[in-house]
């Protein structure tokens, strides 16, 4: 069996989403939000997601981490302060998974997108779907936990270990 953490890294929410697999089945063993408040600068933010995150990161030490490319939108020639911060996040996680030894798997919202609906243009709604239907959990997950499991999905099916 192997673990798969998906995230969804963002400045004041990150998804979490943990499963199982054994290569054809899947199982969700946790999923979740860690937040901060946006009243707080980015900087303390940042660094409360980053310990929640390893406390995650020690506490399960999953096989490998899922995360979604990061994209930065242009629009008028002058980059979205929000896709920044989100990139900022998206640094402190692959930091952590690094440094703890977990190997990273980076996959295109598309992608992702793609391999749990089978559309690269799928809503969110759509999404969280899926992921309920595919894990077989009782209740929707909450958008930033649903799209992190989606990652984890897509990451199991296409991650191979490491050689040691």
């Amino acid at each position: 069996m192997s673990l798969v953490l998906g995230l969804d890294p963002g400045s004041v929410r990150l998804g979490y989403g943990l499963i199982s697999t054994d290569g054809a089945a899947v199982e969700c063993v946790e999923a979740g939000t860690i937040s901060a408040p946006a009243s707080k600068p980015i900087g303390t933010r940042l660094a409360e997601i980053g310990a929640d995150l390893e406390a995650l990161l020690l506490e399960h030490m999953p096989d490998v981490v899922a995360l979604e490319h990061g994209f930065v939108a242009v629009i008028r020639g002058s980059v979205q302060q929000g896709a920044l911060v989100s990139s900022e996040a998206r640094g402190v996680a692959r930091f952590l998974a690094a440094r703890s030894g977990i190997e990273i798997v980076e996959l295109a919202p598309t992608t992702i997108k793609k391999g749990v609906v089978g559309t690269g243009r799928a809503t969110k709604p759509q999404v969280a779907q899926m992921v309920q239907r595919l894990l077989g959990l009782k209740k929707r997950p909450d958008p930033d936990a649903s799209d992190a499991l989606a990652a984890a999905i897509v990451a199991s099916r296409i991650w191979k270990p490491r050689a040691r």
